[in-house]
């Protein structure tokens, strides 16, 4: 979960952010390719959205992230980054 959303993958290849923002796009593609994925997972860092697809295979960059600004509460365990829209992979 990043800041108001979500990135899902599945099997088909397919990345996708889900918006829970009462405004803009509910779902937004972010990635396709031809091969299934195992793991989906940011950096450490979490400036970065990788898919891998077998596992001990490198990884594939999606989308560069940004922490968002809003002020959070450290109990809820969220990390808050949202995509930068102008730079999908």
């Amino acid at each position: 979960r990043f800041g108001d959303g979500l990135f899902l993958g599945s099997q088909s290849g397919l990345v996708a952010w889900f918006n829970v923002e009462e405004e803009g796009l509910p779902v937004d593609l972010f990635h396709h390719q031809t091969t299934s994925i195992r793991r989906l997972e940011h950096t450490r860092d979490g400036a970065r959205l990788l898919v891998c697809s077998e596992w001990g295979e490198p990884a594939t960059l999606v989308a560069n992230l940004q922490e968002t600004s809003t002020e959070t509460s450290s109990s809820s365990g969220l990390t808050h980054w949202q995509a930068v829209t102008d730079q999908h992979m």
